[in-house]
């Protein structure tokens, strides 16, 4: 994609319809990535999405940022802070496919108080 942006002339069709692509296997893999990360403990749920949506926002503050930082005489800028998060998702995605879950998990192991027990 980044090889045929930069040797053709850069139109808002060339532009814009590798980004719609983007945008939908976005909103494909989104919701179930953030659903799975939330009901691996369901008590702390909230937590979890406050954080998510935290960190969906940083990452676009500093994507924003470094294309502002970068040359603006065209849009390879663009096309290489995409690229480059792109390709960290993937490799984020892979890591955490591919980590065993050597340590069990403190809060499976947790005793609850009764009051607690009573609740759920």
């Amino acid at each position: 994609m980044l090889a045929v942006w930069c040797s053709v002339e850069l139109t808002p069709l060339a532009l814009f319809v590798p980004m719609a692509i983007s945008s939908v296997g976005n909103g494909l893999s989104q919701p179930p990535a953030i659903a799975a990360g939330l009901s691996v403990h369901p008590r702390i749920a909230g937590a979890a999405s406050g954080l998510l949506g935290f960190l969906q926002m940083m990452v676009a503050a500093l994507g924003t940022l470094l294309i502002g930082r970068l040359p603006h005489d065209s849009a390879v800028a663009m096309v290489v802070v995409v690229v480059a998060s792109l390709a960290l998702a993937l490799v984020f995605g892979l890591v955490a496919l591919r980590r065993p879950d050597a340590a069990p998990h403190p809060a499976r192991f947790a005793r609850l108080s009764p009051e607690v027990a009573n609740r759920s």
